[in-house]
């Protein structure tokens, strides 16, 4: 069962890959992103609005970051990633995208100041 999540992932990572190639020339990149994170927004959002609502002076204290994080982290990653899949192969944005949670423990370590240490390489 300890296998199966990670097994999982990897499968929707590729199987996003191939579906970004496929659709890349059909619609625009920048569309693609725009639709997907509305359609998760809609569909999310009747899960999660109560837990919003009562976390409000959270989130409000904390807006900037939030905002920053799902631009960056979010939009921009995933929109460069459907203009990645105009010039390149699906194989090719399926094993840079398998390589961005190793590269993210690495890449703390310079700018976190953080330590690698067995348990944050295993539970990568």
């Amino acid at each position: 069962m300890v296998y199966l999540f990670p097994i999982l992932t990897v499968l929707i990572w590729s199987g996003n890959a191939i579906v970004n190639k496929l659709a890349a020339s059909a619609i625009e990149p920048s569309a693609m992103s725009f639709y997907r994170w509305a359609l998760a927004a809609a569909v999310l959002t009747p899960f999660c609005i109560l837990q919003v609502l009562k976390q409000r002076s959270a989130i409000k204290k904390h807006i900037g970051k939030l905002l920053t994080l799902a631009l960056l982290g979010m939009g921009l990653y995933q929109t460069l990633g459907y203009y990645a899949a105009l010039t390149t192969s699906a194989a090719n944005m399926a094993l840079i995208t398998s390589v961005v949670p190793i590269f993210s423990v690495f890449i703390s370590v310079p700018l976190l100041g953080t330590q690698l240490n067995k348990q944050c390489i295993l539970a990568r």
